[in-house]
């Protein structure tokens, strides 16, 4: 909808200040769509493709060729701009249609799943891209569902679950906000325990469980319970030569199956 393409049933939206619309078109020409299954002209070479979009956009001719040019090298594929698109590998066709989706320079990108299927080396590149071109100032609206992505490069994530936006904050926040609701998890840095020293550790209130780990051990409390300072004191009272001891932070995707599984049982995820 924000790209042009479908309509909303209801509301409104604007994009820099230009209404939305199939029929209203200038909002598209402040925005640059990457789908997440690009379709090209067979027929049609790589530059061909971006001089076709280009003019589209209503881009000089001249100036067109330039970007072209410039985007071809800089999505590594300065090699193969005379190449027809029929040629191309999917890792291809995606750095194709990431240039197209760039050539007129727009303030904000549409990005469907960018490195969807990509090797190793086209996922970096495209992070790599995808933080420049963040640092350029452009809004990058990110579609993925790889959420390790997601965690590295978005400085605000929306997470949906059946068409509802249920949560819609910075990695950061949204984490804190699960972290106060979630079992609390730390790892300790330790030799191995003896049964009276882990013994000791089931004397600590709200002590849920512990695991060893390799080096040491994994230890879970219950919500809320200030585990590590009661550990920490515990561990050191039973004799055992504490080396490290450090909170685990849940992952973006731990946050994520958190909020909708809250969201599915009527919970308070927001």
């Amino acid at each position: 909808m924000l790209a042009g393409i479908s309509r909303p049933t209801s509301g409104t939206a604007t994009v820099l200040g230009e209404e939305i619309s199939p029929d209203l078109p200038k909002s598209k020409f402040k925005i640059g769509y990457m789908p997440e299954l690009p379709g090209f002209y067979a027929g049609m070479r790589a530059i061909e493709h971006l001089m076709f979009w280009a003019d589209l956009y209503h881009v000089p001719k001249v100036e067109a060729m330039r970007r072209a040019k410039d985007l071809l090298g800089e999505v590594g594929l300065g090699e193969a701009g005379r190449r027809k698109a029929k040629e191309f590998s999917h890792g291809m066709k995606k750095r194709l249609a990431l240039a197209g989706a760039l050539i007129a320079d727009p303030e904000v990108l549409i990005l469907d799943e960018p490195s969807g299927g990509l090797d190793p080396e086209g996922t970096i590149f495209f992070r790599a891209l995808m933080e420049r071109l963040k640092k350029e100032g452009r809004t990058i609206f990110l579609s993925s569902h790889l959420l390790p992505e997601v965690q590295m490069i978005c400085t605000r994530v929306g997470i949906i679950n059946r068409g509802q936006m249920i949560a819609l904050d910075s990695v950061e926040e949204l984490t804190r906000k699960v972290i106060s609701k979630a079992p609390a998890r730390v790892q300790v840095e330790c030799p191995p325990l003896t049964a009276e020293q882990i013994a000791s550790i089931g004397t600590i209130p709200g002590i849920l469980g512990w695991m060893p780990a390799p080096g040491g051990i994994f230890v879970t409390a219950a919500p809320g319970v200030p585990l590590g300072f009661e550990l920490n004191r515990a561990l050191l009272a039973a004799g055992v030569r504490v080396e490290a001891f450090w909170r685990i932070i849940p992952s973006l995707e731990e946050v994520f199956l958190q909020l909708v599984q809250e969201a599915q049982a009527g919970g308070p995820a927001k």
